[in-house]
């Protein structure tokens, strides 16, 4: 049994942005106070109902008529979300146009997602790349976190792992948590500055502090191996504690298996039954197929055969070569299920096969 080290990092740029804001009326709808009270919005923002947001839209399509950046760049914000109009995305790349053009940061951000995903425009990489740097240029963390990506994966821009470093570090520099996870992961694989498992575990530490799940998880397996921080189970088991309450079910799994071992934890086989199923409830494969094996032991939980087969299903589904072999071995065996060797000889194959 081995615990889950790494992952893959997939890149949703708009992610950055989810930091900066809680509600729309709250955040995203960033018309200064004066701008507001000028318009007599200010009340009708405090009242916070839908209805609201058409009268609000009534208001600021004329002053962002007038060139009003702000304006403009809030009006694509309605749009985008169909707040109070209905959802029009090439309406939301027309105004975000005009207030990028006019030098506005979030919207030369919210221009370059547009162009990443194809958003209202044509998808166009070198686009999304080309406003991602103007608004980073001007210090915009989730710029400086995106434009690090596109680097790092040469999109829109050469592949430039020394560039994608620079602008992670830009980003992470303003606390921008995914950039200073990202930053970590550069340092631990050793893409663009030379491998330094210390620097790695600082700046997850740092993303871990403002509770990243990803970063909190992967701080507990430097702690749980030793990397760039001295072993410590303990410390590994309150760092996955803390992601697996965010229901990040690679550290759940951690936590099981920690817990199954007794390992920074006393030895405790319900608890570790509890995490596996957390985590086996999100889909994750090993964590399905761990708890068939606690069901067909009858470790934490009553041993019952059928149930481990359910489980065992589950994960060999997603193609967990364990759990292929162990429903092999119970259909050859005729444990939980009736015995079939051609069942059998099935899941034996898959099993086997390259992975």
């Amino acid at each position: 049994m081995n615990s889950e080290i790494n992952e893959s990092e997939e890149f949703d740029p708009s992610t950055a942005m989810k930091i900066f804001k809680t509600t729309l009326l709250a955040a995203i709808l960033v018309l200064s106070c004066t701008t507001l009270m000028a318009q007599g919005l200010t009340k009708e923002l405090d009242n916070r109902q839908p209805t609201i947001l058409v009268a609000a839209l009534s208001k600021w399509i004329p002053l962002a008529s007038t060139g009003n950046a702000e304006a403009q760049f809030n009006v694509g914000l309605m749009y985008k979300d169909g707040d109070g109009v209905p959802q029009d995305y090439a309406k939301a790349a027309e105004w975000y146009r005009k207030a990028a053009e006019q030098g506005y940061a979030e919207a030369q951000y919210y221009l370059g997602i547009s162009y990443y995903y194809g958003e209202g425009v044509h998808q166009d990489d070198t686009e999304a790349a080309k406003w991602y740097r103007k608004a980073a240029d001007q210090g915009y963390a989730p710029s400086e976190y995106a434009l690090g990506h596109m680097f790092r994966d040469g999109r829109g821009v050469p592949q430039d792992s020394g560039e994608a470093v620079k602008w992670y570090r830009k980003a992470a520099d303003h606390r921008l948590r995914h950039a200073q996870y990202s930053l970590g992961r550069m340092y631990m694989e050793g893409e663009g500055v030379s491998e330094d498992s210390t620097e790695a575990a600082k700046w997850f530490r740092r993303a871990a502090n403002q509770r990243y799940a990803q970063a909190q998880f992967q701080l507990g397996v430097m702690y749980q191996l030793g990397q760039g921080v001295p072993q410590d189970f303990k410390a590994a088991v309150e760092w996955y504690q803390k992601a697996a309450e965010q229901e990040y079910p690679n550290a759940q799994y951690n936590l099981g298996l920690l817990y199954q071992l007794g390992e920074g934890v006393a030895q405790d086989y319900t608890e570790s039954a509890k995490w596996y199923r957390k985590a086996a409830d999100l889909r994750y494969a090993k964590a399905q197929f761990q708890l068939g094996v606690m069901y067909q032991l009858g470790q934490g939980v009553p041993q019952d055969f059928k149930t481990a087969v359910e489980w065992y299903q589950k994960a060999a589904a997603q193609g967990d070569s364990n759990a292929q072999y162990n429903l092999g071995l119970i259909y050859q065996l005729g444990e939980g299920v009736a015995q079939d060797y051609t069942e059998s000889a099935k899941w034996y194959s898959e099993a086997a096969k390259p992975r």
